[in-house]
């Protein structure tokens, strides 16, 4: 080992706490790279391999009624590769387990397994069979919060009439991987799901034979101006059946939050990771500038003893090299087992049947080149003037700096009115413009970090509090199927805890 080498082990013993803490940083940041660069990648994956399994619909149009053989032909649209029918329902479900009825939304599937879009992938159980006509399948989580097996009898409450289905099956759909009650913002899978019955039963439930309410199709590969033509094409078309609302795949509620979560991640990857490396860099870079003044007298003897300028920046380039390097590898372990956990939590939010945590190499290699460059950086700012001084001229100590007034003594009764100690503050502050910028950004930084926490906190609050404590102040919203007088108003009022109703009336237009 030569003399420059146990130096450095030397000065890294000594600055071990400084050196710790930048450490730490640059970890921070590349363990929020790695952790949520992991996490977008496996959500992006997780949602193109279900979408693509389950062959997710590209628009959903909701009709009051079209017969079968009224739907329009697709030879008149070639954009549109596939349009398939269905029925789709609000419905109760009774559980003995549960004192109160689940809300539920009863979708039609064909009685044979078939190539048809939104299918389902299934958890548990099996698919219809041929035993009985009154067999349900359920969503998974719905199912599963409340403990629900295949196998148990539940009783559905269906175009005013009770009927006892057997469950024979759990599946996931990515039609509803993100699955909210109607007029709620989060999940509630205890108290809301999806139920799925064979299509011709569905059909003499509600007296839909050879009908269907909802539309789904599938286009060939558009941009989205042509699918808005197209879908508005389609509704006009189906204006005379009762036309309810088109929605495209991009406005779907379930695709919307799950798209809007995934490019939040992406973007928190960027931001976050940026913030802490480039405070690291600065942060290292007053460090090696404090560390070749303190070493100037040192630094040319070496120069004197016959060491090069390339040895001696090697020597400097190696504090940051160990520092981003040890920084990279901490940051990337800690990521590694974030992202399980956070990949984890988004489990709970989005229902999908495949969503697992896997370690991606690319988020690893963009931090340690990330944490190299910063860290180096700095070094190498820190350490650049000194390396270009003469031997003769570095033995000797630095001048001090030149001294001088700084412009805000011109205010002169503001100076005047400072402390000994603080005109001394100030005019090292000022004096050193590069340190005071570094320490600036530095703490500017940090502080952003602190308070947009707290600000996304607060207003979420807000949010919350504004919409469900003075905008939406219904303990329950009662939906009902038809257009109905007052009386049901007066009935809703005579039911027992009930002190205040009101009637509202929802019509859906353009």
């Amino acid at each position: 080992m030569n003399q420059l080498n146990r130096k450095l082990i030397r000065e890294f013993w000594h600055a071990k706490g400084l050196l710790l803490a930048i450490t730490l940083m640059i970890a921070l940041g590349v363990m929020c790279l790695v952790t949520m660069q992991s996490a977008y990648r496996n959500l992006l994956a997780a949602k193109i391999d279900y979408y693509h399994q389950c062959q997710m619909a590209h628009f959903w149009i909701d009709l009051k009624k079209v017969a079968l053989s009224d739907i329009p032909d697709l030879s008149k649209y070639p954009s549109i590769r596939t349009l398939d029918s269905r029925l789709s329902f609000p419905a109760t479900l009774d559980w003995h387990l549960k004192p109160e009825p689940l809300n539920c939304k009863v979708v039609s599937l064909p009685d044979r397994p078939k190539n048809h879009l939104c299918k389902i992938i299934l958890h548990r159980g099996t698919y219809f069979t041929e035993r009985n006509s009154n067999e349900v399948i359920l969503s998974t989580k719905f199912a599963e919060s409340n403990e629900i097996q295949p196998g148990d009898s539940v009783h559905l409450l269906l175009n005013n009439r009770r009927e006892e289905f057997t469950v024979v099956g759990t599946a996931y759909s990515s039609e509803f991987t993100y699955m909210t009650p109607p007029g709620e913002l989060l999940p509630s899978p205890e108290n809301y799901g999806i139920c799925y019955l064979k299509r011709s039963y569905a059909e003499e439930l509600f007296d839909f034979q050879a009908a269907a309410n909802q539309l789904l199709g599938e286009f060939h590969p558009l941009p989205d101006s042509s699918k808005y033509r197209l879908l508005e094409d389609l509704k006009q078309e189906l204006e005379p059946y009762g036309l309810i609302r088109g929605t495209l795949l991009k406005d779907q509620t379930s695709n919307q939050f799950l798209t809007n979560e995934i490019q939040g991640v992406a973007s928190f990857s960027f931001f976050l990771p940026t913030v802490f490396l480039t405070v690291a860099a600065l942060v290292l870079n007053v460090l090696m500038t404090r560390l070749a003044k303190r070493q100037r007298v040192v630094i040319g003897t070496f120069k004197a003893l016959g060491y090069t300028d390339g040895q001696l920046f090697l020597y400097f380039l190696k504090f940051g090299f160990v520092v981003g390097v040890a920084g990279s590898l901490c940051g990337s372990f800690f990521g590694i087992l974030l992202a399980g956990g956070m990949t984890a939590l988004y489990g709970y939010f989005f229902e999908f049947p495949n969503l697992i945590s896997e370690v991606f190499w690319y988020p690893h290699f963009i931090g340690l080149v990330a944490s190299l460059f910063c860290s180096v950086l700095g070094s190498i700012f820190g350490a650049r003037h000194s390396l270009k001084l003469q031997p003769a001229e570095a033995m000797r100590a630095e001048a001090p700096i030149q001294g001088g007034h700084i412009w805000l003594e011109r205010l002169s009764s503001f100076w005047q009115a400072l402390s000994p100690s603080w005109r001394l503050a100030l005019r090292s502050l000022f004096r050193a413009r590069l340190r005071s910028l570094s320490n600036f950004i530095a703490a500017m930084m940090g502080t952003a970090i602190l308070s947009s926490g707290l600000l996304m906190t607060s207003s979420q609050v807000f949010f919350i509090d504004f919409q469900f404590d003075k905008t939406m102040r219904s303990d329950v919203d009662l939906a009902l199927k038809n257009i109905q007088g007052r009386q049901v108003v007066d009935e809703v009022l005579d039911l027992p805890g009930v002190y205040y109703a009101e009637p509202s009336y929802l019509y859906g237009c353009t």
